[in-house]
């Protein structure tokens, strides 16, 4: 998830150093970002390979692809450019356009988890997935479908970081999984599969930046809020796994 939002927000400003309107850059992010969701959900597929294992490579190639592209150096972008506008505006009262996209993609990803027959293959696929293909649930596109999803999310975010920050750098991302996982296991997710929302993932990305906040007001240097999250995980799946044998999965 980091590495695709950090190659996602490069392309950005990459093509447009080379001439391409951030008009046409934009969409040509997402089209890469769901390139490599797509290709991820394939080999998940077609190998059968652990998906842990094919997004973790997939993390360490993508980060090289980003040295290798920028050599280290940030890339710069035009923060009043018009093509930003969707992505990064300030609005009144101090908030930016990126807490709409926020509540906006939390409601929709929300009615697509609990009010369609696709949210209830999700549910089933994660449970289990041998008994959802005895049910003739088509678990190989909704793993793809998945993996496409979840990397137009990480474009997203990139694309709203370029227009917000007027620049990007290779580091781009670095270190999102830890947190992204964290806000699922801390909203309810169970990391076996079967149970979840995505209510409870937002409220979980809402924990953690106060929790962020909170700690750089308190004057505790900003490196021990990644030990934190790491603690805070372990802590958390020990919950949800006690919690786990109590109730049956969803």
């Amino acid at each position: 998830m980091g590495s695709v939002l950090g190659v996602s927000s490069v392309t950005v400003p990459w093509l447009m150093e080379r001439g391409w309107p951030s008009t046409l850059a934009i969409p040509v992010a997402f089209l890469v970002a769901l390139g490599i969701g797509l290709l991820n959900g394939f080999i998940v597929n077609r190998t059968q390979i652990p998906s842990f294992i094919v997004t973790l490579g997939g993390l360490f190639w993508w980060r090289g692809v980003l040295f290798a592209v920028t050599r280290g150096f940030p890339i710069r972008v035009d923060r009043g450019d018009p093509g930003f506008a969707p992505f990064s505006t300030r609005l009144a009262f101090g908030f930016n356009v990126s807490l709409f996209w926020f509540i906006a993609v939390a409601l929709a990803l929300s009615f697509l988890l609990v009010r369609t027959r696709f949210g209830n293959w999700v549910f089933a696929t994660g449970g289990n997935v041998r008994a959802a293909q005895q049910l003739g649930i088509p678990t190989h596109r909704v793993k793809l479908a998945l993996f496409a999803l979840t990397a137009l999310m990480a474009a997203l975010a990139g694309v709203i970081q370029v227009g917000r920050f007027s620049g990007v750098d290779s580091l781009r991302g670095s270190g999102l999984e830890l947190e992204a996982i964290a806000a699922a296991v801390i909203g309810g997710t169970r990391l076996t599969g079967g149970y979840g929302s995505i209510a409870g993932t937002a409220l979980g990305c809402l924990m953690l930046g106060i929790i962020q906040n909170g700690l750089v007001l308190a004057g505790i240097a900003s490196y021990w809020y990644r030990a934190f999250i790491g603690l805070l995980i372990v802590a958390v799946v020990i919950v949800n796994q006690r919690a786990g044998r109590l109730s049956p999965p969803r």
